[in-house]
């Protein structure tokens, strides 16, 4: 391990721009004003934003056209078995142009993954008789007409297999389309995500997410102290908050209206015309899949005369789905294909998505390192408001949280790498005390004025 001067510190090894002109490396210390580099579980490409100071009429000698490329290494060097940044990325344009001085101008080149632009290139016009899982690796990697990615692909087996045409679609738009048509071989789960992060392309479910291990601690605390050229204690800086906000507590208007806490599905047979009802409760469900914590975020106390629950009103949100079964067959998943079987995952998969994006949420700053990304579960210690650091009594926001986007920063001056994150948690580390009822309270009944023709009472 080299010596450490400061937390956060990194190393650009390369930046290089490759255009249909020539290649031209780039100085990072004179050049660069700032990288971002964005992660996000709901998108199925890295993003990367280059800002530019151009004293060399660069824009100009290099003709952006979105035909260049930009190969970005960093590393941290400092830290042991930190792994290397190494990506490709394709400018997609260039926004934001500015006079700094004369012979000088400022502006960003905005980037994205190479296989973002394959997918907007080309189409799946094909049929597949497969698991989905296997579909998605032909459309990602195997056929060389499509994504034809080579980077790291993690493919969570699904169960059984399928029947599906692709009529002119997109391929990161058919992939997006089989997640939520996926059962887990492994876990029964239907909470299917297709994402690319720092380490590659992913197709997971959410509950392998959650029981994976935490990779890191983070907690509130203090910087560490420098004594002369020696810093103290420089790794507990890596698991510091910088800074810490509370986003979203539960709306329960939008999880009502969205289904997230009760909904009803009714699968209607446009054979036989019957239907068959299901009906999804937050509370009853609430173990069905994994968590990444233990308990509820709402509480299961009755809200109204009848005892009723907030997961007690189904008809908050209802779905349609139609079948075609004749026989005991389904007209569209005949032998050896089976029926998608909508009302075991639909109603679950609609109220884990909102979650993921609904749910208990925080926005998190860190000192930087390259192996934290998107999809990783982290560890959050937050002192209930009053305590100091080193106090055992935590707030009820502490616990476990799966990090939904990321954005790398990298800064020349001073040599800093600055994490932003956002991160979720679908379940509350600590239990609620029911005490009570969540009734709403009861003011004076109103008069009932019935107005005439004529207008009198």
């Amino acid at each position: 391990m080299s010596s450490l001067t400061r937390s956060g510190e990194y190393k650009v090894d390369k930046i290089e721009i490759r255009s249909s002109t020539g290649i031209t490396e780039i100085n990072f210390e004179t050049t660069v004003l700032q990288i971002e580099v964005i992660e996000n579980l709901f998108s199925n490409s890295l993003f990367a934003e280059f800002l530019i100071k151009d004293n060399d009429n660069l824009i100009s000698n290099m003709h952006f056209i979105g035909q260049e490329f930009i190969i970005l290494k960093l590393s941290t060097p400092s830290l042991e078995d930190s792994p290397i940044i190494e990506k490709v990325f394709s400018v997609l344009n260039v926004t934001n142009r500015a006079d700094l001085s004369v012979g000088t101008q400022a502006y960003m080149l905005n980037c994205a993954s190479p296989e973002l632009l394959r997918s907007h290139r080309t189409r799946v016009v094909s049929s597949y008789t497969d698991s989905i899982s296997n579909i998605v690796k032909k459309v990602v990697r195997e056929d060389t007409t499509l994504i034809n990615s080579k980077k790291k692909l993690v493919v969570e087996k699904t169960s059984g297999v399928r029947k599906f045409v692709a009529p002119n679609l997109r391929p990161f738009d058919f992939v997006r389309n089989l997640t939520r048509e996926s059962i887990s071989g492994i876990k029964r789960s239907p909470h299917y995500l297709f994402y690319e992060s720092l380490r590659g392309y992913n197709f997971l479910t959410l509950d392998t997410l959650y029981e994976q291990e935490v990779a890191e601690e983070l907690e509130v605390g203090d910087e560490s102290m420098i004594e002369g050229d020696i810093k103290v204690d420089y790794e507990s800086d890596y698991k510091r908050l910088l800074h810490m906000q509370l986003d979203n507590t539960p709306d329960t208007l939008v999880s009502a209206r969205g289904g997230l806490l009760g909904s009803n599905l009714i699968k209607y047979n446009i054979f036989n015309k019957n239907y068959e009802k299901t009906v999804y409760n937050y509370f009853n469900n609430f173990n069905d899949h994994s968590r990444i914590n233990d308990n509820p975020i709402y509480n299961k106390v009755p809200i109204d005369e009848q005892n009723k629950t907030l997961g007690d009103f189904p008809n908050s949100r209802l779905h349609l789905h139609p079948t075609s079964k004749s026989d005991g067959k389904d007209a569209r998943y005949n032998d050896p294909y089976v029926d998608n079987h909508a009302e075991d995952w639909l109603l679950s998969r609609r109220s884990r998505m909102m979650e993921l994006k609904m749910g208990q949420s925080l926005t998190l700053t860190v000192h930087g390192r390259p192996e934290m990304t998107v999809g990783d579960t982290i560890q959050v210690t937050i002192p209930v408001t009053g305590k100091t650091h080193g106090e055992s009594e935590e707030d009820a926001n502490t616990g476990k949280y799966l990090i939904r986007n990321l954005r790398h920063s990298f800064f020349p001056v001073p040599n800093s790498h600055i994490i932003n994150m956002s991160v979720t948690a679908d379940s509350s580390n600590k239990e609620f005390k029911n005490v009570g009822k969540g009734i709403e309270p009861k003011l004076p009944k109103g008069k009932l004025v019935e107005l005439s023709l004529g207008g009198g009472t």
